[in-house]
């Protein structure tokens, strides 16, 4: 279908699972995005300097800074740090096509103001050697006491840094790949670390005690390994693929649901309103809800932004969820029963 077409007919093709929210103020792709609080940051994306913030309550968009003038972004990496109860986070910019390493120290932009200005600033240290390819590099914040950062980039290598130590580098260790093609998913899972790209799929583990890193590889036996450059999100141990790239089919409807503790895959019966790579999802919150925003389609960047609810996506329907709570309640006997967040996990654990 040409995608004009589906543009102007998405709210037909939204599905009960898709809602379409407020558009991004431009378009974007390559887009990094992160949730903070009751907030939503976007940090600039390929050719687009601007950060934003959309707000989950208010569903509204405020513009936050630019990166400073002449910080060219393509395929760049944004983590945040820090502790969050203190009302700022610190957000790390670095690598890409063009390298840079940025600092912010954020304060949202939706509370009343302070003397306070969000603004990226050089940094006194960079990420990885001068040498190193940090193009579609991806990064996580891992260790004991969540004070490293794991960056996995081209050909193929791992990094340990130490974020209390001005990321200085405490372990690196080549992965048993050939190479990084287009975006990949680089998350943690309890106890590991689970890289995926194309053919490529590595658990990976670090000891602290004496900087250890190994890893396992594991075969994809899944239509998913033929695609790249795709969203994601992870939540109790399931991993949700949204869109990418793959030949002959260049901007992908289809949504893969990969669960970890059972190590299979499958194809979700419900599709993306329209097929995008190189977009940007992120949780929502406990109600096991993510967002999807920007990334490419066949006319080119997009600022759509979309809510989906994973329930739906993984195949668990409400019809699902009463009939196991009506049998637990037979079970023990009781006619009502309260409802803790655990509960879904339990459920959606019970039924994939």
């Amino acid at each position: 279908m040409d995608e004009q077409k589906q543009l102007m007919d998405l709210d037909a093709r939204l599905s009960p699972a898709f809602k379409k929210l407020r558009d991004i103020p431009v378009c974007m792709e390559g887009l990094q995005c992160m949730r903070y609080k009751n907030e939503l940051i976007i940090c600039g994306g390929t050719n687009n300097s601007n950060c934003y913030s959309y707000h989950l309550r208010k569903r509204e968009y405020k513009f936050i800074c630019a990166y400073p003038k002449g910080t060219k972004l393509k395929e760049h990496v944004v983590i945040k740090f820090g502790d969050t109860s203190s009302g700022r986070i610190t957000l790390l910019s670095f690598g890409g096509y063009y390298k840079h390493t940025l600092q912010m120290d954020y304060q949202s932009v939706w509370e009343k103001p302070k003397e306070h200005l969000n603004e990226w600033k050089n940094c006194h240290y960079e990420i990885g050697e001068a040498d190193d390819n940090l193009f579609q590099a991806r990064a996580l914040i891992g260790g004991n006491n969540n004070n490293l950062l794991f960056v996995i980039y081209n050909p193929g290598y791992i990094l340990a840094l130490d974020i209390e130590n001005s990321f200085k580098c405490v372990a690196k260790r080549r992965l048993p790949i050939d190479g990084i093609c287009g975006g990949s998913c680089f998350v943690k899972c309890k106890d590991k670390m689970i890289f995926l790209n194309y053919y490529h799929n590595v658990a990976i583990t670090y000891n602290d005690s004496n900087h250890q890193i190994e890893f396992r590889t594991f075969s994809v036996d899944h239509d998913v390994r033929h695609y790249c450059s795709f969203s994601y999100v992870y939540i109790n141990e399931v991993i949700v693929i949204f869109g990418g790239f793959a030949s002959g089919e260049h901007h992908s409807e289809k949504i893969f649901v990969y669960s970890v503790k059972r190590n299979k895959w499958k194809t979700s019966s419900e599709i993306l309103p329209i097929g995008l790579f190189n977009s940007s999802a992120v949780l929502h919150d406990i109600h096991r809800c993510a967002h999807i925003l920007g990334g490419l389609g066949n006319i080119g960047a997009t600022n759509l932004h979309f809510k989906v609810n994973l329930f739906s996506i993984i195949g668990i329907t409400g019809k699902d969820i009463q009939s196991i709570v009506q049998n637990w309640q037979r079970r023990i006997k009781l006619k009502h029963i309260g409802w803790i967040d655990e509960f879904n996990d339990i459920i959606a654990d019970f039924l994939w």
